[in-house]
Order: structure tokens, then sequence, then C-alpha cells
């Protein structure tokens, strides 16, 4: 698609929708002029009601090859008022010319369930952000602890670059694959009262 529909087309969808994910490739010869573009709309974004951030992020040789754009607002009326904006519609008018045709466009509510497979569409609000913080480290930090004392010793002569690439690989694995799901499962009532246990999807 060429632009942000006001119908929101997306992967993923749900009733407290604050966050917009877009992904596209950059014309190779006006690479200079999109980031001046991508600063002069986030200054404009900025001073929209409900902004809470944006986020430009370019290519990663061997993972990404396009640029993505992340902004989130606090509501899904205030995201839809600058899906709407006249501002942004000349700002996307003068983006024409910097990318190629087809951007992907995804919105969710939380991107963290979002990558874990977890969002309950269409049931509940998200969970603040401080109880996904508090979820997350409570994840993360017996899982670090494992990996450091339990059996960074199979790996302790190898080169550094190489330990560091394998143990967040390690994280990373466990993390979304047994850890968070099984934390999500146990504090989902807290997280999100009055719901069902998330299921997660693999």
């Amino acid at each position: 698609m060429s632009d942000l529909d006001t119908d929101f087309p997306a992967t993923k969808t749900t009733a407290d929708l604050s966050q917009v994910v877009i992904s596209h490739r950059v014309k190779p010869d006006k690479i200079a002029e999109f980031i001046e573009w991508s600063e002069g709309i986030a200054k404009v974004m900025s001073q929209a009601d409900g902004f809470l951030s944006y986020q430009s992020l370019p290519p990663v040789e061997g993972l990404q090859d396009e640029w993505m754009i992340i902004f989130q607002f606090g509501t899904p009326e205030h995201l839809r008022m600058w899906i709407n904006s006249k501002a942004r519609a000349e700002l996307v008018e003068k983006s024409m010319d910097l990318v190629e045709p087809q951007w992907k466009t995804e919105v969710s509510s939380s991107a963290l369930e979002q990558l874990l497979g977890l969002l309950p569409a269409n049931k509940a609000k998200p969970p603040p952000i401080w109880k996904l913080m508090i979820v997350t480290y409570s994840g993360l930090f017996p899982t670090v602890t494992f990996l450091t004392y339990g059996v960074s010793r199979i790996w302790q002569h190898w080169p550094l670059i190489v330990q560091i690439m394998v143990s967040t690989a390690c994280s990373v694995i466990l993390m979304t694959g047994v850890i968070m799901p099984t934390i999500f499962r146990l504090t989902h009532r807290w997280l999100q009262p009055g719901t069902d246990a998330p299921k997660f999807h693999r």
C-alpha cells in the first residue's frame, strides 16, 4: 500500500490501537533527503495531541533491507486524528519521491505482546508499561543469571563477540519460547484483569 488508510489496514488490530509500524524501501539516491524528511515529520508529529514517541530505524545489512518507522499515540482517537490530519497528508505526499511505492503497515496495541504473539485481540486494554517492565525483568533476570553462572563455562574460552552472540541468541530463545509465555500465563490476571490467559502462537 502507498499510504495509511483511515481504516487501518493491518496484520493485527485491537480496540486499544496506539502504535504504527511502517517499513519501506528508500531509493538509494534519496537517503539523505529521506533522513531530512523523517526528522521533519518527527518534529511535526511531536506537536500532535496524544503523541508519545517516534523512531526511524535504518536498514541493517544482512538482517533488514527496509527503513522502519515506529510511532505511538496514547489513544486510538489521537492516532486517528494524526492519520487524518492535513499536516500528515502534506508530509506523506513529499515522501512519495523518496521511497518505493509499496509500504508495509502494521498497527498494534503493545509491541512487546505483539512480538511474543500474546496480544488478546479486541478484548482488553493493554497492560501499563510499568507492569510490562516488571514482568519482563522477572523473566530476564533469571535467564541472564542462568546463562552467566550456569552454562557460560561452555563458551568462556571463545572470542568475546562470539560469547555475546551465543548468549544473546540463547536469551532470546528462552525468553520468547519458554520464560515469557509462562510468565504471561501466570500473571495475566494481574496484567489484564478480567481476561482469559493468553495463547502463545508458535
